[in-house]
């Protein structure tokens, strides 16, 4: 199997973890004639090097408090039209995404956020995402064997500052060593999907505790992605599977800290934006659209708490579906 970001060692049964300054430590290395340069990440680890916040601030949860062999997240969009899959690719996740596609004909699009699994298994979701003819689209990560989901799209699409991770496959020993396999199934299945050769040869030399991370360029030019797009062309899938108010609320605190709740007018604000949110993703808005409101929500609740301590009294003017406080404006959670 291809490793995850966080492997569970037989050993201990504990998770094992790079250490911080290992982690953010990278390296850059040229691969032959084909002066593929890349950086290395050290691979037991938090997601943390992999997350973007400038280009993906509505946080996914990195599952990074789960072992491989947990279930992998399947999650109908909320207009029928795309499914997100997430967390570690496990053994039988083909089986529900195809059962999912076959009672929703209307899906077109795969999001993919995860840090890789099963080798065999994500073979067979690749099978699944070609007999459906999906469009596969990565807003943030999609590291290991997840790329051989994201190869096998009608189109291969990426948010731009979003990550596709490449190395080697393999095994864990008796003794919780990792142990490099042969590569000739992972090999082949980029081939066919059209990726170019030289490419491939580069992304299975990368030791298995390390990842590659090209650039979008590079991608593009292996045949591996089609493009990257902005956050405004797809709906927002964050909520995919989590779709209620204490999920909303969840997302919108971590990636938004400023909103979490310290007093009743934060708890105003929050609520306002947990309301919103849900409108919003139920209405499709694309995911540039979601991080401009939170992010005036944030600013809101900082000025809100910033007034407070300094003992200013402030005004909250609400009138024809506008909310205006201290000159800021922006349209209230009941009408996005």
């Amino acid at each position: 199997m291809f490793p995850t970001f966080i492997k569970e060692r037989p050993s201990t049964g504990t998770l094992a973890r790079a250490s911080d300054a290992s982690r953010d430590t990278a390296m850059a290395l040229v691969v032959g004639s084909a002066a593929f340069a890349f950086c290395l990440y050290p691979l037991p680890g938090r997601l943390d090097a992999l997350r973007l916040s400038s280009t993906a601030p509505i946080a996914a949860s990195p599952n990074d408090e789960k072992p491989v062999d947990d279930v992998t997240t399947i999650a109908l969009g909320p207009r029928g039209e795309d499914v997100r899959l997430s967390g570690a690719i496990a053994e039988g996740a083909a089986e529900r995404l195809d059962i999912l596609l076959n009672a929703h004909p209307r899906v077109t699009r795969i999001h993919l956020t995860s840090e890789g699994g099963l080798t065999d298994e994500g073979q067979r979701l690749g099978d699944v995402i070609a007999q459906h003819h999906l469009v596969t689209y990565v807003p943030d990560y999609c590291v290991s064997a997840c790329t051989l989901l994201f190869i096998r799209g009608v189109e291969r699409l990426m948010l731009r500052g979003a990550r596709l991770g490449f190395h080697a496959p393999y095994d864990v020993g008796a003794s919780g060593e990792d142990i490099v396999v042969d590569s000739s199934d992972e090999r082949e299945a980029y081939i066919a999907a059209g990726v170019e050769s030289a490419f491939v040869d580069a992304a299975l030399k990368v030791s298995p505790s390390d990842i590659w991370f090209p650039e979008p360029e590079t991608l593009v030019r292996a045949r591996v992605a089609t493009g990257s797009v902005g956050a405004d062309r797809f709906p927002d899938s964050n909520l995919d599977g989590m779709d209620d108010a204490k999920g909303a609320r969840e997302t919108i605190v971590r990636s938004f800290p400023s909103l979490q709740a310290a007093d009743a007018g934060d708890v105003a604000i929050l609520d306002q934006a947990v309301a919103w949110y849900l409108s919003a993703y139920a209405d499709g808005k694309s995911e540039a659209t979601v991080r401009r409101k939170l992010q005036r929500y944030a600013a809101l609740a900082e000025m809100q708490r910033g007034a407070t301590t300094t003992g200013v009294a402030h005004t909250v003017i609400a009138s024809e579906g506008s909310t205006r406080i201290q000159g800021v404006a922006f349209r209230s959670a009941s009408t996005p």
